[in-house]
């Protein structure tokens, strides 16, 4: 019997383990000179939808050095500066 594949979601922040509420979904792409694209954003919106307390409502966000295309699902955008930095 073949086991179905899981989704590859990179980033996935909930109140629990489970997770009751989701507060967000993400990806992240270890990429200098490419933005994550929009092509990516709807592959992560869609597949996020396969984790447990994860709603089409739930905020998408992604990490990239290089930054992201607009899109108006993402709701935030880190660059690997952005992430040190939150750690001083």
């Amino acid at each position: 019997m073949v086991e179905p594949s899981l989704p590859e979601i990179d980033l996935i922040v909930g109140d629990n383990q489970p997770a009751n509420c989701v507060s967000f979904a993400g990806t992240i792409k270890w990429r200098e000179n490419q933005p994550v694209t929009t092509t990516e954003v709807s592959e992560l919106a869609a597949k996020a939808l396969a984790v447990p307390g994860v709603t089409p409502n739930t905020p998408l966000v992604a990490v990239c050095p290089a930054g992201a295309e607009p899109d108006f699902r993402l709701k935030q955008v880190w660059t690997a500066t952005d992430l040190l930095a939150a750690w001083p």
